[in-house]
């Protein structure tokens, strides 16, 4: 087998992990507050690159790979944190408002 062809064969798991993460972010970011929604955008925007370079296999290693995905994972626990608080909020409001 070729180089290239490990290359992207070793690289395919990160890459498939960092598309999945993605478009999970994308599913939690309507209930998130706009700065959450900024840094995803910015977020995002930095993962097309390695995306695309892995795919031509062009400069991404695993390692930088690694620190984009754990990046984005930090991101959706903020994500998940937040959204978890205001869906808390969400019942003790409708609870209070059912009572009156």
């Amino acid at each position: 087998m070729p180089i290239k062809a490990d290359l992207k064969e070793a690289l395919k798991p990160r890459i498939e992990e960092l598309k999945q993460l993605r478009d999970e972010i994308r599913l939690d970011l309507h209930l998130a507050s706009m700065d959450l929604r900024d840094e995803w955008h910015d977020l995002e925007r930095r993962l097309d690159g390695p995306v695309a370079a892995a795919d031509q296999l062009k400069d991404a290693t695993a390692e930088a790979l690694d620190r984009l995905a754990a990046e984005v994972k930090k991101f959706r626990a903020r994500l998940g944190e937040r959204s978890s608080k205001a869906n808390a909020g969400e019942d003790i409001s409708s609870a209070e408002s059912r009572r009156t």
